[in-house]
């Protein structure tokens, strides 16, 4: 629960007037799950330096979503939430013997949420972010971000997540119900929500409403195909989603720049079936591919895979 203090330095009330048009938040529709910190120590943020005439300019948002550092990447997660309840714990308070009240803690930020006919694999993405110091801003309806902003105004930080509070489970279609997967999480207590802020939709160049975040392909060696110092054989497939014995394939990138093979592009890719590549390339065994193709716009279907060592 947020901690309440009063300032003996300051004294005096808030001016109470509001401007004719205050920026609010509509419904919460997707959260952007953030590392709260990047590896380098650098608190995750938009800063307002980023901001250009007021605005967020162009591949912002899709340059975060497919940053190379995983530490630094922003993770949104599939659109859209339905049935979503944003509240606030009851606050703590002790009464002394003479009826006297005094507030201890506020209330922390409840989110709950549900995604409507996703995969069950999907809980377990989501459930990635329950350890570990992350954080998440909300987007709404219409496109705006909401964080909270730093004491100089200098920075749109996402809210902080308490450790371990995030919980995703998956519930199959019944009767009376569709398939969904949930999520529920609350706010660090150190989190002020008289400290959040929204970016509008209007000075966003992203449409946030339909960004993409990577999804993971595995690659593996093709079964029945051995690899040589000229053409490599590799399957590359949505490990997570699928059915058995048929996992869904990545397909139609036969772009030299794709692929990645000890630093070096092939010298010509050809998908012999879905999602069933030979590379060729000379090379010395073993010898380590990796999907690289990047995207240029947020609202485009990205891809990150492993990197598949051969040895022929």
């Amino acid at each position: 629960m947020a901690v309440f203090n009063c300032s003996c330095s300051t004294g005096g009330i808030g001016n109470l007037g509001l401007p004719k048009c205050a920026t609010l938040l509509g419904i919460v529709s997707r959260v952007i799950i953030v590392p709260t910190y990047s590896d380098d120590g650098v608190r995750n943020s938009i800063l307002a330096s980023d901001l250009v005439a007021g605005k967020v300019p162009a591949n912002y948002f899709n340059a975060k979503l497919i940053e190379t550092d995983p530490s630094k990447r922003w993770y949104v997660t599939d659109k859209l939430f339905d049935e979503v309840e944003i509240s606030n714990t009851d606050r703590t308070t002790q009464t002394t013997s003479s009826g006297a009240i005094f507030e201890l803690l506020q209330g922390v930020v409840m989110f709950k949420g549900k995604l409507w006919k996703r995969p069950a694999a999907y809980k377990g993405q989501l459930n990635t972010a329950k350890c570990g110091e992350n954080s998440v801003f909300f987007i709404d309806v219409e496109g705006s971000i909401m964080g909270e902003v730093s004491t100089d105004g200098s920075a749109l930080y996402p809210m902080e997540l308490q450790e371990g509070s995030l919980v995703s489970e998956w519930f199959p279609k019944s009767d009376t119900s569709e398939s969904y997967v949930s999520l529920d999480f609350h706010l660090d207590r150190i989190v002020k929500s008289e400290n959040f802020l929204t970016i509008p939709a209007g000075n966003i160049t992203e449409n946030l409403r339909k960004a993409e975040s990577l999804i993971d392909v595995t690659l593996i060696e093709t079964a029945g195909s051995t690899s040589t110092t000229s053409v490599l054989y590799i399957d590359a497939n949505y490990s997570l989603y699928g059915s058995f014995g048929n996992m869904g394939s990545l397909e139609g990138k036969i772009a030299l720049t794709a692929w990645d093979i000890d630093g070096a592009n092939p010298t010509a890719v050809v998908e012999a079936s879905a999602g069933v590549y030979e590379l060729t390339v000379a090379n010395t065994s073993p010898a380590t591919v990796k999907y690289v193709e990047g995207r240029t716009v947020a609202t485009s279907k990205g891809f990150e895979s492993n990197s598949l060592v051969i040895t022929y």
